[in-house]
């Protein structure tokens, strides 16, 4: 039950802010199935 009200607290809590944010254009997202060096160069490049 531990991991239902996990999730419960992501839906309540969590998701809200990641659409706030990304209605403002500031979430990315980084697929990290890539090779490290893809991963690290999309990192620096998102970071600036």
């Amino acid at each position: 039950h531990a991991i239902i009200k996990r999730i419960d607290s992501f839906l309540e809590q969590t998701a809200p802010l990641i659409d706030h944010y990304q209605c403002q254009g500031l979430v990315h997202v980084v697929d990290a199935a890539q090779p490290i060096a893809d991963v690290s160069a999309q990192l620096r490049q998102i970071i600036g």
